[in-house]
């Protein structure tokens, strides 16, 4: 039900302050001191929040969205209307209109308008109006919701936030229990950050899908989504796409959980002894579902950099928890169960490895992504299947693995040193010497593919012990990519000053986005 109320009240939980947000759920403490603390700092966050305690006291302090939608305030108080005038230049900024098409349905047209605001703390606010509806079927049993937001833009100083073209759209119906089941689409055209001294970092055509599915003795729920193009200096990420699901989530437990928070919300008392009795049930309802299986699936995170796509799946679980473990974040970590297969294409670790190269002021980024490649096969920790280098990584009681070989510890950082002790101290990887090689002959009618061959690189400069990790699929061209790999000369690797023989992989395609080329 949270998605299709994020629509309506989306305007005052962003720009409300977060204490403000925070206090909407925390318990109230009844003092002109708590008061004072909660106050906005301008005079935008202080009318929306006015607006809404009037609302929230009409409808009652656990009122879910049907209920606040059904007691829309008839008018609002003389102090609230005088702070909207100042904002919206009207005391009725936000409209719910409500009509009965038929016996047992509802239809509910939102309208919030928009603002220009300029706060005296140097924050700026423009955004146009919301527009929502939402319409009740079978008694209030089925909502179906939709709502278009066109722009909101935040100036705080130098930094600034657009977002353009929210939409959303749901069907959800609601179960014995008191939860909504159903599918929630939700759109973002482009969302924009700018921060003062860094990067701009922009996002295109946003999407975020959820559905609630509703089991015989568990639910499972399922996200959806991804992003069309991000790009941050200079660098553009194409496709981001991720599915993932929550399975053997338990439904009835949590319809019973917010029933217990709201009770404890709406009870008079101390409200650090509720704050407590609130947390020790969100406790209690994560240990019950752990316990009872619930597992986070990956099914998909991949995106995609020049044309070369990187995957990810897997799970996320745990092993069981006890009372002890919900309240210490270690033992949480210590029962974390994980599985994720991965799969990086060469071309793309060749293409990551200059662009952190370029940014390290590194010449030989890319040989030193060849030799971490290498190193990886070579240990057992991957292997290369269809130009891509694959592994599994495991996590399971504290112990890492990869491609099933585990890790006894992680390595020791590297203690600080000065340039020249660093500069003794780091391999200096092997350079190709362009003058001492033979130019490449592709062989007649050989398909146009990517291949890595495997090599050593010897103290003398000498390339031997090739072979082919990743076939081209062609025997022929197999055999010139050895041909070639084999006749060339290198100056060979350092390490402390001396000489030492490396194992190379190198990448041949003729695609201009393969790094190298074939020579």
């Amino acid at each position: 039900m949270n998605n299709t109320y994020t629509h309506l009240a989306l305007a005052a939980m962003l720009l409300a302050s977060p204490s403000a947000v925070a206090n909407k759920s925390a318990p109230q403490a009844d003092t002109a001191a708590t008061a004072q603390a909660a106050r906005p700092a301008n005079p935008l966050n202080d009318a929306m929040l006015a607006m809404h305690r009037e609302w929230q006291e009409k409808a009652g302090a656990d009122a879910q969205l049907l209920q606040l939608l059904r007691n829309f305030p008839d008018n609002w108080s003389a102090t609230t209307q005088a702070k909207l005038v100042t904002i919206f230049g009207t005391s009725e900024p936000l409209s719910v209109v409500r009509t009965q098409p038929a016996p047992g349905k509802e239809h509910f047209a939102v309208r919030q308008s928009g603002a220009n605001v300029a706060a005296p703390n140097g924050q700026h606010y423009l955004f146009s109006p919301l527009l929502a509806t939402f319409e009740t079927s079978d008694k209030g049993r089925q909502l179906t919701a939709s709502g278009d937001w066109k722009m909101l833009n935040i100036t705080i100083g130098a930094d600034n936030l657009l977002l353009l073209g929210l939409d959303h759209a749901s069907v959800q119906r609601q179960a014995s229990n008191g939860n909504w089941y159903g599918k929630s689409r939700n759109r973002m055209g482009l969302a924009q950050i700018a921060i003062a001294g860094s990067p701009t970092l922009r996002l295109e055509e946003i999407r975020f899908d959820t559905h609630h599915l509703r089991g015989k003795q568990f639910d499972e729920l399922r996200y959806t989504g991804g992003v069309h193009k991000t790009s941050m200096a200079g660098v553009d990420i194409d496709d981001f796409r991720f599915g993932m699901r929550i399975v053997k989530f338990d439904g009835n437990g949590y319809a019973a959980l917010k029933k217990n928070m709201a009770r404890l919300q709406s009870q008079a008392g101390n409200g650090a002894q509720q704050a407590t009795a609130m947390l020790e049930q969100v406790q209690q309802f994560t240990m019950k579902t752990i316990n009872a299986g619930a597992t986070i699936v990956i099914d998909e995170l991949g995106a995609s950099y020049r044309g070369h796509r990187a995957s990810l799946k897997g799970q996320i679980g745990f092993n069981t928890l006890n009372e002890r473990d919900v309240v210490r974040s270690e033992s949480v970590a210590d029962k974390l169960h994980i599985r994720l297969d991965i799969r990086l294409p060469l071309p793309l670790i060749q293409e990551i490895s200059q662009v952190i190269g370029r940014h390290l002021g590194r010449s030989d980024a890319r040989q030193i992504g060849d030799q971490l490649v290498s190193k990886l096969v070579a240990d057992g920790y991957a292997s290369i299947v269809k130009h891509e280098l694959r592994t599994t990584l495991r996590l399971e009681q504290k112990k890492f693995s990869l491609n099933g070989k585990f890790f006894s510890q992680l390595p020791p950082p590297a203690k600080p040193s000065d340039d020249a002790a660093a500069a003794e101290e780091r391999l200096v990887s092997p350079i190709k010497i362009a003058q001492r090689c033979p130019p490449f002959i592709y062989p007649a009618d050989a398909p146009r593919s990517y291949a890595t061959a495997s090599f050593q690189v010897g103290t003398d400069g000498q390339a031997r012990w090739a072979s082919m990790v990743d076939s081209s699929g062609s025997a022929a061209l197999d055999a010139a990519i050895l041909t070639s790999v084999s006749a060339c000369a290198w100056m060979p690797a350092t390490y402390r000053g001396a000489a030492v023989a490396v194992t190379q992989l190198e990448t041949f395609g003729d695609d201009p986005r393969a790094r190298p080329a074939m020579p």
